[in-house]
């Protein structure tokens, strides 16, 4: 089955930031690498990574800023992170439960990520994998994916938590900057595994304090975590945010699911689908979200999803939820 690759809209964020920051012409290579326009305003939406790290290493080269990953990747924190991996955080009484759940999660963040533990002597090596091509920059990805582990670390031993050692797969030579901030950690380049290490004592350290009694919710409609497991799903969750702009093209899909049109076509068949019914779907979610969270008008929401009239997405929504938009929407009120 073919793979997507995709990952949380949230982590490309910090980028963004940083590039705006410098005058780069952010919105016209957002476009140009097929990125969707609502990509800052859904951060929780899922984004093609492929489209993500052509945009970074454009603006990295165009800029020439050498140090873009640690400069943006070491801004992530850990409310930055999904709000399921958030939930089960939460729930987690020590260091190493809480990693434990970040290993079971994880690949919400992005789906070309995972992460494992390691026995080392007196430490534990925390490894973080991306099961990426050879041709991309780890550097644009390495030390944001490092940065959130050892967040969900310091979440249970303290702010100012250090490790004790860092290692990066990329070759190149870290930059005096980026170990001057890092408060003498030791930094090896060109290691065949990103990861860090830890004490023991911290791994098994009862979790301070918890620090989301209420952890936040998905802060754009209808982009709640899917399990990135099921291309069909994965691929939903990709498309989802091209919606909020209008309707996109089967062209863009098959972009996003790297193959043509007629293979796309063939590998919805097989999973006993075709494109309009997944654009059908993904609307009727989108909707629901929007109808239930939001005073939006229903052809306000009608034309957000690419309707030209509110008639058309009334039938469509009727069809499958056997109830009108307004129907549902009062329904929902009075729960």
């Amino acid at each position: 089955m073919p793979s997507v690759p995709i990952a949380r809209a949230h982590h490309l964020l910090p980028f963004l930031g940083v590039l705006r920051g410098i005058g780069a012409p952010v919105d016209r290579e957002l476009a140009r690498a097929k990125l969707p326009a609502c990509v800052e305003e859904a951060p929780d939406a899922y984004i093609n990574l492929h489209f993500a790290y052509d945009f970074l290493a454009t603006c990295a080269a165009r800029e020439g800023i050498d140090d873009l990953g640690f400069e943006a990747g070491w801004l992530l924190e850990l409310d930055d992170l999904g709000p399921d991996l958030l939930r089960s955080l939460d729930a987690a009484p020590t260091t190493k439960a809480r990693l434990a759940a970040l290993v079971r999660l994880f690949g919400q963040e992005a789906s070309t990520l995972s992460c494992k533990l390691l026995a080392q002597g007196s430490s534990i090596r925390v490894c973080v994998m991306e099961d990426f091509p050879a041709d991309v920059d780890p550097r644009f990805s390495e030390w944001q994916s490092l940065k959130a582990v050892i967040e969900v670390v310091r979440s249970a031993v303290g702010p100012k938590w250090q490790p004790s050692e860092i290692c990066l797969t990329s070759a190149q030579k870290v930059h005096p900057s980026v170990l001057d901030r890092l408060d003498g950690v030791d930094v090896r380049a060109g290691q065949p595994l990103c990861s860090f290490l830890m004490s023991v004592t911290d791994f098994a350290r009862p979790a301070r304090q918890r620090r989301w009694a209420t952890p936040r919710q998905p802060q754009s409609p209808g982009m709640c975590e899917p399990a990135l497991e099921d291309f069909v799903d994965v691929l939903r969750a990709a498309m989802a945010p091209y919606l909020l702009s209008g309707y996109p093209s089967i062209g863009m899909a098959a972009d996003i699911a790297g193959m043509s049109t007629r293979t796309l076509q063939r590998v919805l068949r097989a999973n006993r689908t075709s494109y309009s019914e997944l654009i059908e779907n993904i609307r009727f979610d989108l909707a629901t979200q929007l109808l239930a969270d939001s005073d939006m008008k229903v052809i306000d929401i009608a034309l957000q999803l690419g309707y030209e009239h509110s008639q058309n997405f009334s039938r469509a929504f009727h069809r499958v939820s056997g109830l009108t938009p307004q129907q549902y929407r009062q329904a929902q009120l009075s729960c």
